[in-house]
C-alpha cells in the first residue's frame, strides 16, 4: 500500500466512486471504480473514464514490472522521460518525492502539469522499486475531482515479491531458445478473408489519453475464429499460443462471419464489434483503419533505423553505445545493436533479462526478428513493415516489438 502524500498537490472535491472488483496485472493486485473502460496491450493496462459534457479525464495506467537496473531514484529518472516527458513534450522537471510502502519498497513520486495539443493537465508517475522489481503507474488527469479515486487505488494496491510466469519463446534465465511447440497461425500469408496480422494507427486520441495519438495497434485474426488483439513483443517465431491463451486472456477473443460479408469480433461481457473490409482491402473496425502486413520471412535490411522522430538528428550520434535507440542492419545478415532495449524498448518483453548491446546475426520470419548477440545472448522482437507496405520494397519505416523505427539517411 503506498499512503498519500504527494497527491495533496491536488484539491479534493468529488466524492469517492464506488469500486469493482479486485483485479491483477502482472504483480500488481488493485481495484477500479466501476465503469471505467479497461485497454490492455502488451505490458500495459490502461483503466480510462471521461466526462465528455465536463471536458474532462483521468487515466491509471498500470505497467509491466522490469528487472531493476539503478536506484529508485535512477528508475524514476529513465522512467519519467521514456514514459512521461518524451510523449507528453513535458520539459519541466517534476515536482518529487521519496516514500516507502508497507513492504519496504522505494516509492519515488514525481508530478508535472502538460499541455498536449488540445489536452491539458497533470500527469503523476509513481515508480516502485523492491526486491529486484521496478513498476510503473501513470496517472493522467485535467480534473482535481478525481484525486479521491486516485487516493483510493493506491490505498488498496498491493505488489507481489515475485515476477509472473513469462510466456514467450525464451527461458527467462538463460536466453536460450525454449522448446515450445511452434504455434503461428497456418494462414498468416493467405489474401482471402481476414485471416492474418492488421496493423493500424490511432488517428485521434484515446478517451482523451494523448499517449494513443499516432500510437501503432494490431489484430491478429486466425483462421479458427480466434482474434489475439495484438501482436507479440516477439512476433510469431516461435509463439507459444497456450500458453498466451492461458496467461494473457485479455489479448484473445473470437470472430464469426455474419453472413453479410462482413465480420463481428465477439468479447465475454462486452457488446460486439463489427468489422469489415472497405472497397481499398482495409479493415475497419469501429470506425478505425488497419491494413494487412506483407509477410517478412527471409527479409534482410541493410541500413540504420531509430525510433528518434528525426532520424537524422545529429544529437543521437553524440549519444554513448548501448543508450542509443538505434540498430544497425546489413544485408549480409550482421547487426549492432546500440541500445535499443535499454532505451525505447526498455519494456519489451521477451522472456530474457539481458539487456546489453552489441553485434552479432540476425533471422526474420513469422513477424520476428532474431537478433543472436556474439556474445551468445539472444533477443527476438516482433517486426512488420510499416501498415501495408512490403519492407523488402520499401523499408524507410519499419516496426520493432511495436514501435516504429525510421531510416536514417547516412
Amino acid at each position: 500500500m503506498i499512503k498519500k502524500s504527494i497527491f495533496t498537490l491536488i484539491v479534493l472535491y468529488r466524492a469517492t466512486c464506488a469500486f469493482a472488483q479486485t483485479e491483477t496485472f502482472d504483480i500488481a493486485t488493485y481495484t477500479i471504480p466501476a465503469g471505467w473502460t479497461k485497454s490492455a496491450k502488451e505490458g500495459m493496462v490502461s483503466y480510462i473514464t471521461t466526462d465528455e459534457t465536463k471536458a474532462i479525464f483521468c487515466i491509471i495506467s498500470i505497467y509491466a514490472s522490469q528487472e531493476s537496473k539503478g536506484t529508485a531514484l535512477e528508475e524514476f529518472g529513465r522512467n519519467w522521460t521514456v514514459l512521461v516527458a518524451t510523449p507528453l513534450t513535458i520539459k519541466e522537471l517534476p515536482q518529487t518525492e521519496k516514500l516507502t510502502d508497507d513492504e519496504g519498497r522505494d516509492v519515488i513520486l514525481g508530478a508535472a502539469s502538460f499541455v498536449n495539443g488540445n489536452l491539458e493537465g497533470a500527469a503523476m508517475l509513481s515508480t516502485i522499486v523492491g526486491y529486484g522489481l521496478t513498476t510503473n503507474i501513470l496517472t493522467m488527469s485535467n480534473d482535481a475531482g478525481y484525486q479521491s479515486v486516485i487516493e483510493t487505488f493506491f490505498n488498496g494496491l498491493t505488489i507481489k515479491k515475485a515476477p509472473p510466469a513469462v510466456t514467450g519463446a525464451f527461458a527467462a534465465t538463460t536466453g536460450i531458445q525454449s522448446t515450445s511447440k511452434v504455434n503461428s497461425p497456418p494462414c498468416f500469408n493467405t489474401k482471402n478473408g481476414i485471416e492474418g496480422v492488421w496493423m493500424g494507427i490511432y488517428m485521434k486520441a484515446f478517451y482523451g489519453d494523448p499517449l494513443t495519438l499516432g500510437h501503432t495497434i494490431w489484430k491478429t485474426f486466425y483462421g479458427n475464429g480466434q482474434v489475439y488483439e495484438a501482436i507479440p513483443d516477439i512476433g510469431f517465431a516461435d509463439f507459444n499460443k497456450p500458453e498466451s491463451e492461458s496467461g494473457e486472456a485479455q489479448f484473445w477473443s473470437s470472430y464469426i462471419n455474419n453472413g453479410a460479408g462482413n465480420w463481428i469480433i465477439k468479447r465475454p461481457g462486452v457488446i460486439d464489434i463489427d468489422v469489415k473490409l472497405n472497397e481499398r482491402g482495409n479493415m475497419v473496425i469501429s470506425s478505425q483503419y488497419y491494413q494487412r502486413c506483407k509477410p517478412v520471412d527471409g527479409l534482410k535490411l541493410n541500413g540504420s533505423w531509430t525510433s528518434w522522430a528525426d532520424p537524422d538528428d545529429p544529437e543521437l550520434d553524440r549519444g554513448v553505445f548501448g543508450q542509443k535507440a538505434l540498430i544497425r542492419f546489413s544485408a549480409n545478415g550482421q547487426f549492432t545493436d546500440e541500445g535499443i532495449f535499454n532505451t525505447v524498448l526498455q519494456y519489451h518483453r521477451d522472456g530474457t533479462s539481458v539487456t546489453t548491446a552489441g553485434s552479432g546475426t540476425y533471422e526474420i520470419r513469422d513477424y520476428s526478428v532474431i537478433l543472436r548477440y556474439n556474445d551468445g545472448h539472444i533477443k527476438q522482437a516482433a517486426l512488420t513493415g510499416f501498415l501495408s507496405l512490403d519492407p523488402a520494397v520499401d523499408d524507410k519505416t519499419i516496426c520493432i516489438s511495436k514501435v516504429k523505427f525510421s531510416k536514417r539517411s547516412r
